[in-house]
């Protein structure tokens, strides 16, 4: 099974993702550290900005570059470090080597992929673990069966 990630770094000849981050779905010390959100109040996810290159030319090892801007930083001072910069070319990227998942920064935890498996096959014990991810779904009749233990 590939996540989105794996199948980004196979896709695509280089991959440059800036972390805003701003993730204020934690609480405390973690969401200062966030610091602020990069759309004020219109969002409480973490953002990212992600480039994705596709050069035909270029075979074999697929790049993947990282950069976060660090930690307990204000909306106004994220968006002054980007003006700053002005340019891709001025950001000190970090190349990271995805693991076997394509897990880039921070890897999942040991297994997870095994009680996702085990959860598509259709066994009851492990799919409780990992109810919170799977339970959403547009189609309300397809809601109800991932809710729905039989």
């Amino acid at each position: 099974m590939d996540g989105l990630r794996k199948c980004l770094t196979d896709e695509f000849t280089s991959l440059y993702c800036f972390n805003l981050r701003g993730n204020q779905r934690t609480s405390g010390e973690l969401s200062r550290r966030e610091g602020g959100k990069i759309f004020g109040s219109g969002s409480r996810a973490p953002i990212a900005i992600t480039l994705m290159v596709k050069n035909p030319e270029k075979t074999g090892h697929h790049k993947l570059f990282y950069h976060d801007i660090g930690d307990y930083l204000s909306r106004e001072e994220k968006l002054q470090i980007v003006q700053e910069l002005g340019s891709v070319q001025n950001v000190d990227w970090q190349e990271l080597q995805p693991n076997d998942e394509g897990d880039w920064v921070k890897p999942a935890e040991p297994g997870i992929y095994a009680i996702y498996a085990s959860w598509r096959q259709g066994k009851r014990q492990e799919r409780q673990t990992l109810r919170c991810l799977f339970v959403g779904s547009s189609h309300k009749p397809r809601c109800l069966g991932n809710i729905t233990f039989s």
